[in-house]
C-alpha cells in the first residue's frame, strides 16, 4: 500500500553550528507531518476494521436467510459453514488488519496529504521532505532547503488541519451502519427466531433445532418424569407465534402405537394444557412430543413405574323404590345420589391382586392418609383383576354414632406386597329427600272467631318438590286434648304436583262450648318408605297452627260473600270429601253385594214374603192394601237387603217356596188367611180377626217357619204403623233409616237416600201388578185351606 511504508532510518544529525532560523520552522513541518501519519495510520486501521465488519453482516444475513427459508443445514454443513467463514475472516485479518500494526505512513505520503488539502502550498512541503532526507548537500542546497522550509513552515503555521484522508471513512460507517439496520430489521420483522439460527451457525455441533415461527418453552412436566400406570399426566407449555386456525397437538408413544392430544389454552395461566393418559398396560419409558405449527418440542421422557393400579369401570345406581326411577350407570368414579340408593362399584386392575378395601373419608393423619368413616374389604374375582363392592347411601341424620361418607378411595395389594401409589379419592354426595310443604291459607286470620252454629273451611295447600306427596291431614287440638285427626288427601303410591283439600270445621259436630278455643295443624306425609334393601322414613312436615274460637251464635255471612274468608252456616255435606268419597266407594260396593245375593237367593226371598203376607198384615188396624204394600216392601228392603227392583219376580216365585213349606203351618194358618183375604176384599178388618190370627200364627210356630212368622209379624207390624201416616211408603222408609242411624249404620243417610227415590218410583208397578199377585196366592190358599178342612171333615 502506498501510504504504508516500513519505519524510515533515523535521520543524520545535524552538524553542530550555531542556531539559526531553520531549526523553528524544521519543528513545525516535523510536528505537522508527525499529525498527519497518525491520522492516517488510524484512518487506514478503521477503514479495514469495517471491511470485515459489513462482509460479517452480510454473510450472517445471507444465513440467516437461506437457514430460515431455503435450507434448514443439519450438523455437518452448519460445520462446514463455520469453518469456511471462519477462514475467509482470518486470512483477512492476517493480511489486511495484523500488517498494520508493524508499519507506519511515510512522511512523503503525509506531505502529499496535507499538499492536497493546501493546494498553496504547491508541492513545497513535499520537495522539503524529499530533499532534507538526502545525506549530502553543498551548501547552495541546504541554504535552498532552509529557505524552502521557512517558506512552508510560514504557510503550515496559520492551518492546522489533519488531512481529509484521515477523516474519509464516513462513508465506510454509513455503509456498516446499514448493513447493520438490515440484520436487526430482519431480526425484529421475522416470525422466526434470528438468535437461534445465529446459534446454530456459531455453535453448529450444538443440538439446537432449527428457528420456527412458533415458539414452544417451559414445558411441563419435563423429562425424565416418573409416572404411574392408568393416571394421567398433566402436560402444559408456553407457546408464542401460534396462528388462529392452528393447533396444539401432544404425542405420546405406547406399545400399541402412537396416541395424541389436543390440548387448550388456560386463559388464567396463558399456557396450553392437556392430560396425557397412560393405560394400566404401560411399561417402561414412554417419549411424548408436542407440535404447534412448525415447531415440535421434545422428545420428552416418561418413566412408568411397575406398580399396581385400579382403573374404575363403573358406578351402577339403584334407586329407592318409592321414587320410581329406573336404575341407571356412570362411568365416572364421583358419587351422587339419594338417601337410600344402592351403588355398586365395579374396578379392574393391571395385574392380579391379593387383597383390596376400600376406604371412606380418607383424611391427612400426620404424614399419611387415614379412613376416618371406616373400611371394608371388596370382592376379588377368580383371576385377581376384577374388584367389586355395593353399598347404601346413608346421611349420618338421627344416628348420633355414625360419620357421613363424603369420600373413597381404593387400595389394593398385590402378590410382593406392593400397593398402588397415591389411589384417587373420589367425592359422595349424598342428596336427601327433601320433606313436602304444607301451609293453610284458609283463615286468612288467626286466632279467628267462629260460631257454634257456623261452619269454618280450612283449606290447606300441600305438595313435595321432589317425588311424591301421599298423606295430608289436620289435627284438632283443644288446650289438653286431641280430639280429631280428619283425613283431607291421600295417595297410595304419592302423587306429584299441588294437592288443594278442604276440611269444614263445625263446632257443634266436636261438642266444643262457647269461649273454648282450638288448634288447628295440617299434617304432610311424603311418599318416602322402606323396602327389601333399606329402611326409611317418611318425611313429614307441620304447617304453622292456626285458632279458632269457638262463640255464641251470631248472624252468619251469605255463602257467596268474598269477604267471609270461609265462615258460613253449615251445609249438608261432610267435613271432609276424602272420608264422603271413601264412604260412598264402600257403600256401593256393599249395594252390589247386596243385590246380588237377593238375585240368587230369589225363592228364599219368596218364601220370607209370603210368610210376611200370611201372619202380618192380620195385624194392620186400617187392612187395606197401602198397609199391605208398605209392610211387603219394608221387609223387602230391611229383611233380605234385596233392592226394591227385585219384587217383580218374587210373587213368581212364592208357589215353589210354600210348596215347600210344612203343611201343617198352612193348616193352622187357614183362618187367618182367610181373614186377612177378606180384608183385603173389603178394604177392612177388626180387631178381633187380628187377635185370632196372632194366636193361630203362635200355635203354627215350628222349624224354619217359627222364624220366618216372627220376622213377618214383627216386619207386618211395622207396614201396620207405616199404614196409620199420610204416606206409608216414605214413613217406612224413614222408620228402617231411624233405626239404622240408631245402631250406627254409616250408610244410613245414603239408604235413606236410595231407597226413598227407589220406593217413589216403583210405586205404580207395587200397587197394581203387584197387590193382584198377592191378592190372588192369597185367594188360592184360602180356597187350598177350605180343601183341607173338607177333606179332614
Amino acid at each position: 500500500m502506498a501510504t504504508i511504508a516500513p519505519p524510515p532510518p533515523a535521520p543524520p544529525s545535524p552538524a553542530r553550528g550555531p542556531q539559526n532560523k531553520s531549526n523553528g520552522a524544521d519543528q513545525l513541518i516535523n510536528e505537522r507531518i508527525d499529525d498527519a501519519r497518525r491520522s492516517l495510520w488510524w484512518a487506514e486501521l478503521v477503514r479495514t476494521g469495517l471491511k470485515l465488519v459489513i462482509t460479517s453482516i452480510v454473510a450472517v444475513f445471507a444465513w440467516l436467510v437461506i437457514d430460515q427459508w431455503v435450507y434448514s443445514p443439519n450438523v455437518a454443513v452448519r460445520c462446514i459453514v463455520f469453518l469456511g467463514l471462519l477462514g475467509l475472516a482470518s486470512w483477512y485479518v492476517k493480511r489486511r488488519v495484523l500488517p498494520l500494526f508493524g508499519s507506519t505512513v511515510c512522511p512523503d505520503y503525509a506531505a502529499r496529504a496535507l499538499e492536497r488539502n493546501l493546494p498553496e502550498l504547491r508541492h513545497s512541503l513535499t520537495s522539503y521532505v524529499t530533499l532534507r532526507q538526502e545525506g549530502q548537500k553543498s551548501d547552495l542546497q541546504t541554504r535552498v532547503v532552509r529557505s524552502m522550509g521557512s517558506l512552508t513552515a510560514g504557510r503550515l503555521k496559520n492551518h492546522n488541519e489533519i488531512p481529509e484522508e484521515a477523516v474519509g471513512n464516513f462513508r465506510w460507517w454509513i455503509a456498516t451502519a446499514v448493513a447493520f439496520a438490515i440484520l436487526l430489521g430482519y431480526s425484529v420483522v421475522s416470525p422466526k427466531n434470528a438468535w437461534q439460527s445465529v446459534q446454530r451457525l456459531a455453535v453448529p455441533v450444538a443440538n439446537i433445532s432449527p428457528a420456527h415461527r412458533v415458539t414452544i418453552s417451559d414445558v411441563l412436566p419435563g423429562d425424565d418424569i416418573e409416572a404411574v400406570a392408568g393416571r394421567d399426566v398433566d402436560i402444559a407449555a408456553t407457546i408464542f407465534g401460534l396462528r388462529a386456525e392452528e393447533s396444539v397437538k401432544c404425542q405420546w408413544d405406547l406399545p400399541s402405537g402412537r396416541e395424541e392430544l389436543e390440548l387448550t389454552l388456560d386463559p388464567d395461566s396463558n399456557r396450553f394444557v392437556g392430560q396425557l393418559q397412560l393405560p394400566h398396560t404401560a411399561r417402561g419409558v414412554v417419549p411424548y412430543t408436542i407440535t404447534a405449527g412448525d415447531a415440535t418440542a421434545g422428545p420428552f421422557r416418561l418413566r412408568v413405574q411397575d406398580l399396581p393400579v385400579v382403573a374404575l369401570e363403573s358406578v351402577k345406581y339403584q334407586p329407592p323404590k318409592y321414587t320410581g326411577e329406573s336404575p341407571h350407570t356412570s362411568s365416572s368414579g364421583s358419587i351422587a345420589g339419594l338417601v337410600g340408593t344402592q351403588v355398586r362399584i365395579l374396578a379392574t386392575t393391571n395385574r392380579p391382586i391379593t387383597k383390596a378395601r376400600i376406604e371412606f373419608n380418607p383424611r391427612l393423619r400426620g404424614d399419611r392418609l387415614q379412613a376416618t368413616a371406616g373400611a371394608k374389604e371388596l370382592i376379588i374375582s377368580e383371576d385377581g383383576t376384577t374388584l367389586s363392592f355395593a353399598f347404601t347411601l346413608r346421611t349420618a341424620a338421627g344416628r348420633s354414632a355414625a360419620v357421613e361418607q363424603d369420600s373413597y378411595r381404593i387400595v389394593v395389594h398385590d402378590s410382593t406386597g406392593q400397593r398402588n401409589s397415591e389411589p384417587i379419592v373420589y367425592p359422595i354426595r349424598i342428596v336427601s329427600d327433601l320433606p313436602p310443604e304444607v301451609s293453610i291459607t284458609m283463615p286468612f286470620q288467626s286466632p279467628k272467631e267462629v260460631p257454634i252454629d257456623a261452619q269454618q273451611v280450612i283449606e290447606v295447600h300441600a305438595s313435595d318438590p321432589d317425588y311424591g306427596l301421599k298423606h295430608v291431614q289436620l289435627e284438632i287440638r283443644t288446650s289438653l286434648n286431641l280430639i280429631a285427626k280428619p283425613v283431607l288427601w291421600s295417595h297410595i303410591s304419592g302423587q306429584k304436583g299441588n294437592q288443594v283439600s278442604e276440611y269444614r270445621f263445625r263446632p257443634a259436630e266436636h261438642n266444643l262450648p262457647i269461649g273454648s278455643s282450638v288448634k288447628i295443624v295440617a299434617v304432610a306425609t311424603d311418599n318416602r318408605a322402606s323396602d327389601e334393601t333399606v329402611k326409611l322414613k317418611p318425611n313429614v312436615t307441620r304447617s304453622d297452627p292456626i285458632e279458632i274460637k269457638i262463640t255464641a251464635a251470631s248472624r252468619l255471612p251469605e255463602p257467596d260473600d268474598p269477604n267471609a274468608g270461609g265462615l258460613s252456616e253449615p251445609d249438608n255435606r261432610p267435613a271432609s270429601d276424602h272420608q264422603d268419597s271413601d264412604q260412598q266407594g264402600d257403600e256401593q260396593s256393599k249395594g252390589e253385594q247386596q243385590q246380588g245375593s237377593g238375585g240368587s237367593g230369589g225363592p228364599e226371598g219368596a218364601q220370607t214374603q209370603s210368610g210376611d203376607q200370611e201372619g202380618g198384615d192380620s195385624s194392620s188396624k186400617q187392612g187395606n192394601s197401602r198397609g199391605e204394600q208398605s209392610s211387603d216392601q219394608q221387609n223387602d228392603q230391611g229383611g233380605n237387603g234385596q233392592a226394591p227392583g227385585d219384587q217383580e219376580s218374587e210373587p213368581s216365585d212364592n208357589d215353589t217356596s210354600d210348596k215347600g213349606q210344612n203343611s201343617s203351618s198352612s193348616e193352622k194358618g187357614n183362618n187367618s188367611n182367610e181373614d186377612q183375604g177378606d180384608e183385603n176384599s173389603n178394604g177392612g178388618g177388626n180387631s178381633e180377626n187380628q187377635g185370632d190370627q196372632t194366636s193361630d200364627s203362635k200355635n203354627t210356630e215350628n222349624g224354619s217357619n217359627t222364624t220366618k212368622g216372627n220376622e213377618s209379624q214383627n216386619n207386618d207390624d211395622q207396614g201396620s204403623h207405616a199404614a196409620e201416616g199420610r204416606n206409608p211408603e216414605n214413613q217406612g222408609g224413614q222408620t228402617s233409616d231411624s233405626d239404622k242411624q240408631q245402631s250406627g249404620d254409616p250408610s244410613a243417610s245414603s239408604q235413606q237416600n236410595s231407597n226413598n227415590g227407589q220406593s217413589s218410583e216403583q210405586r205404580p208397578e207395587h200397587d197394581g201388578e203387584a197387590f193382584e199377585r198377592i191378592r190372588d196366592f192369597l185367594e188360592e190358599k184360602r180356597k187350598q185351606q177350605q180343601k183341607n178342612n173338607q177333606e179332614a171333615g
